[in-house]
């Protein structure tokens, strides 16, 4: 998925990381989010947001 922002468009990926899915747009520690968390939407939003 491409995010839309000023800086630039933001890709995030679907992929698993060990038996969950997560959601990645980077390489770092805090760069990824478990798909199913309730909160993924609104920390991708605030990381496009930077």
């Amino acid at each position: 998925m491409i995010v839309q922002r000023a800086a630039g468009p933001l890709r995030v990926t679907a992929r698993t990381r060990g038996k969950s899915w997560i959601y990645q747009w980077g390489r770092g520690r805090n760069q990824w989010i478990n798909a199913l968390d309730e909160w993924a939407s609104w920390t991708i939003h605030k990381a496009a947001a930077r």
